[in-house]
């Protein structure tokens, strides 16, 4: 069966030994970018005896986020039993033929080989580890893709609001001048900029105030906008923005925030943070498109 982009499945494989708990989010938003992660899984010793403090800090995030443990006790010095698991749980997730991208998330060197072998069976291994200076680096050259954690993120901020567009003036000035202006495409920019903010200005107005939105939901726009294919203005399309955010919260719905539900309105109110626009005026096709605040 062909799969479309957004139906990826993907598997989600940590290496919680050798990954601190604190980069969660930002893993699972960059899983969600690649498709829907159907296998979550972290390895490690998670007992209380452990002697790895690093992975016993994972127990917060498991009911949270709906990861599965898969718990390994050292049993002799020397020898990695959580890598042996993750190892052998990668190759049979591959050979089930239920999955489309495998996510490793680790530095471990150990693992260049694992890439190695999955990438060479046509799958698409993305690999997460901190930074470069941590990660081994024939571990990245032998993934498909590579992201690093904790990496600086863009910071939005407010900006002065964008110009229409250079034929908006032309009509200003031709009217000064007592010329009639073309109504096309002109009069449609201006119409649907104006349909955006008049509409999101009437659902603010119409139900109770809107509450901020979590942080974590910002990061997974701003995750999806860096990740999309953008031409030199940055702009995106609103569409796998939408994706990723359905993806990565299941029971994404604007409206516990008292929000608009319409995609395109819940971004436009985030204008402290994202500028949304229709794609006519800044000459792009139909629809609606975003670009983080700078």
């Amino acid at each position: 069966m062909v799969r479309e982009e957004g139906d990826k499945r993907v598997a989600v494989l940590i290496d919680a030994e050798n990954i601190s708990a604190k980069n969660i989010e930002e893993i699972l938003n960059l899983a969600s970018v690649e498709g829907r992660a159907t296998v979550k899984r972290i390895y490690g010793d998670f007992s209380s005896e452990s002697k790895s403090s690093q992975a016993r800090a994972w127990n917060k995030e498991v009911s949270e986020h709906a990861l599965t443990q898969v718990q390994q006790i050292q049993n002799s010095t020397g020898k990695n039993s959580s890598d042996s698991a993750l190892i052998i749980d990668a190759m049979d997730l591959l050979y089930s033929d239920t999955i489309d991208v495998m996510c490793i998330v680790t530095n471990d060197s150990d693992f260049t080989r694992l890439a190695m072998r999955i990438a060479e069976s046509g799958l698409e291994v993305v690999g997460m580890g901190t930074t470069e200076r941590d990660t081994s680096k024939s571990f990245v050259n032998a993934c498909t893709k590579f992201n690093f954690l904790g990496e600086e993120k863009k910071t939005p901020v407010k900006r002065q609001p964008i110009a229409v567009s250079q034929s908006q003036s032309v009509k200003e000035s031709k009217e000064k001048k007592g010329q009639s202006a073309p109504k096309k495409p002109e009069v449609s920019v201006v119409s649907q900029l104006k349909d955006l903010e008049d509409s999101a200005a009437k659902a603010a107005q119409s139900g109770s105030k809107a509450q901020p939105v979590p942080k974590k939901v910002i990061d997974t726009i701003i995750t999806a906008i860096d990740a999309a294919e953008l031409d030199s203005d940055d702009w995106a399309n609103i569409g796998p923005i939408g994706s990723v955010l359905y993806r990565r919260f299941p029971d994404f719905d604007p409206s516990f925030w008292n929000r608009p539900k319409q995609l395109s309105l819940f971004l436009k109110g985030l204008d402290e943070y994202f500028e949304v626009v229709p794609g006519e005026a800044i000459g792009k096709p139909a629809g609606s498109y975003i670009r983080i605040r700078t």
